[in-house]
């Protein structure tokens, strides 16, 4: 009877699976290594989508439009651009301011002063000068600016030729000039109806015959006359000058020095003085 009563305790003990590392039961479940299941967890869980990060500088891009683009459905915002060649009227306008602060120092007998900053799109050159050559200017001086500043023509009576009228209009085309004066003076001597007898000299004397004409019919000074005659001259004998002017890229302004006060007189108009030169 004692031995009956251990037989279900010894049949359970054996029926029981083994929980021994190396026991193979089929009912034993094995033992997965830390790292290995931690890789198993990674290749077995979803991908996420990682979030998109914009750096600074395409947030800056998205967040700014540039300028003079507009926005779906909205009215487009103004583009302010610099002027890429100095304007006539700009260009003008620095010449008289330069001529009167050297005015000014003149009287006061104080030295001239030093010429302005050079004026924003100005080219090689602030302005030409057709002036006499028997005038006794220093032009750069009266103007108050540099030399270089200054393309200069000397010639008898600021008489306009071909060759002259050439490198204006190489000077326009190419080195952004939008300025042109005319330059005569008071007591020209290659202005006066007497010569002499040769022949040079009796075509000088041709050569001021229209401005005395002119001075003549319209009751003008003759400085003043020949200083419209050559400006008409100098357009006359170039369509790009023509054009330009037409465009108001060039403007070509008349004016008398008194050699004595070296005084400038300007013989504009209000159409010279005005920013934009109104459509003929």
């Amino acid at each position: 009877m004692r031995c009956c009563r251990w037989l279900p305790i010894l049949f359970l003990t054996t029926a029981l699976p083994s929980q021994h590392p190396g026991d193979s039961h089929p009912s034993a479940k094995a033992a997965t290594p830390p790292a290995q299941a931690k890789s198993q967890e990674t290749t077995q869980a979803p991908a996420q989508a990682t979030p998109k990060i914009a750096s600074p500088s395409q947030e800056s891009a998205e967040t700014e439009r540039p300028q003079g683009v507009a926005q779906a459905g909205g009215p487009t915002p103004p583009v302010y651009q610099t002027h890429l060649q100095l304007p006539p009227v700009a260009a003008l306008d620095h010449i008289r301011t330069g001529l009167a602060r050297a005015q000014a120092a003149r009287a006061k007998g104080m030295p001239i002063p030093a010429p302005l900053t050079r004026p924003s799109g100005a080219g090689r050159y602030i302005a030409a000068v057709l002036v006499c050559a028997d005038a006794d200017l220093d032009v750069p001086s009266l103007f108050g600016v540099l030399p270089k500043d200054l393309l200069v023509f000397r010639v008898p009576g600021a008489f306009a030729s071909a060759e002259i009228t050439a490198l204006i209009e190489q000077a326009v085309a190419n080195e952004k000039l939008s300025l042109c004066i005319v330059l005569t003076h008071t007591q020209c001597r290659s202005l006066e109806p007497d010569q002499g007898s040769s022949t040079a000299a009796t075509a000088l004397a041709r050569r001021g015959e229209p401005a005395r004409t002119v001075a003549q019919t319209r009751q003008l000074a003759l400085p003043m006359a020949q200083a419209f005659v050559e400006r008409e001259h100098l357009l006359s004998l170039s369509e790009s000058l023509r054009a330009a002017t037409a465009k108001d890229q060039l403007r070509i302004v008349a004016a008398t020095a008194d050699t004595k006060t070296q005084a400038i007189t300007w013989h504009t108009t209000r159409v010279d003085e005005l920013p934009i030169a109104p459509v003929k």
